[in-house]
């Protein structure tokens, strides 16, 4: 293979909004003639995001179960070097896990597997900037590690916040990370040269050397006590009703829960699709595709058995 392949990571804490960037992102980078990949990593037992990035006509391979930082890392390495095959993408997009630790995709890329055929350009880290606050205080070692290895960052939920509003969340971020670059525009209002910059290694020249690599975790991490796990949608709700279940997530009735999402069946034979962050709730009707009716949800001292039941 003469040419290597880009790889650009998108990352940012649980519910950021990833799979959304990278799904505009993706589209932008075909719009170019480029042939795109999308390596989809989910915390959690079953993918959820995958399946809506598929739903877009995009090329997805999930590595699900665990995070490809450590568990799964050599799940990563072998999907990476099937890639070098005959006709093989011009660029992969790699969305790892909300509690993703960055720093390790340095090791992961300079393996002797794929050093030579992948090179990290864009390190792209997603702030909720609706939710940061009580993200960089409850979750803090993710938040701010997730903020500190990244190349760019850029602010996602900003649709209904005022400029002053926009503008302190930036001071807060830079209090953190000095002078990095924060996007703070709609993304539907992105252009060529915003993504172009948005992506562009620290030395804009696509090089994986470039990021930190200073072998902290000389050890597996251990996530901080978080764990994903996933059980069957079998009953049938309505709007209102999935509602009030979720709010009851919200209370930490059954753990500490900042990330949940699936598909529920709803009374027109189709399925709601449902994302909790924190405290933001949404619920709209899911694209007419065949699902799997299932919720996700990654968190702490999570009750299984008690989350099953809401359910079914």
């Amino acid at each position: 293979m003469n040419k290597q392949i880009i790889v650009d990571l998108v990352s940012g804490f649980l519910g950021a909004g990833k799979t959304t960037l990278i799904s505009k992102y993706a589209a932008f980078r075909i719009k170019q003639g480029e042939r795109v990949a999308i390596i989809e990593n989910e915390f959690g037992e079953i993918g959820i995001d995958g399946e809506l990035l598929k739903d877009a006509g995009l090329t997805v391979t999930e590595i699900v179960n665990g995070c490809i930082c450590c568990t799964m890392k050599v799940d990563l390495l072998t999907t990476l070097e099937g890639m070098c095959n005959d006709n093989p993408p011009d660029r992969v997009i790699i969305e790892p896990t909300g509690i993703f630790i960055i720093e390790g995709i340095s090791e992961i890329l300079n393996d002797d597997r794929i050093k030579y055929t992948h090179k990290l350009c864009g390190v792209v880290t997603v702030i909720d900037a609706l939710g940061y606050k009580k993200q960089q205080h409850r979750y803090t070692m993710f938040f701010k590690q997730q903020i500190l290895y990244a190349n760019r960052l850029i602010l996602s939920k900003i649709d209904g916040m005022s400029e002053a509003e926009i503008i302190d969340t930036i001071d807060a971020l830079r209090d953190i990370v000095g002078n990095v670059q924060i996007e703070a525009k709609s993304w539907d209002d992105l252009t060529a040269d915003d993504w172009d910059n948005l992506f562009a290694s620290k030395n804009n020249d696509c090089d994986c050397e470039h990021t930190h690599n200073h072998n902290h975790h000389q050890e597996e991490p251990t996530h901080g006590g978080f764990r994903g796990i996933t059980v069957p949608c079998l009953r049938t709700l309505s709007k209102p009703e999935l509602n009030d279940l979720l709010m009851r997530i919200v209370t930490e009735e059954f753990g500490d829960i900042p990330r949940a999402k699936g598909f529920v069946p709803n009374d027109n034979k189709g399925f709601w699709l449902f994302n909790l962050v924190g405290e933001q709730i949404k619920i709209v009707k899911a694209t007419e595709a065949e699902r799997d009716a299932r919720a996700s949800f990654i968190g702490i001292n999570m009750n299984k058995n008690e989350l099953a039941k809401l359910f079914s």
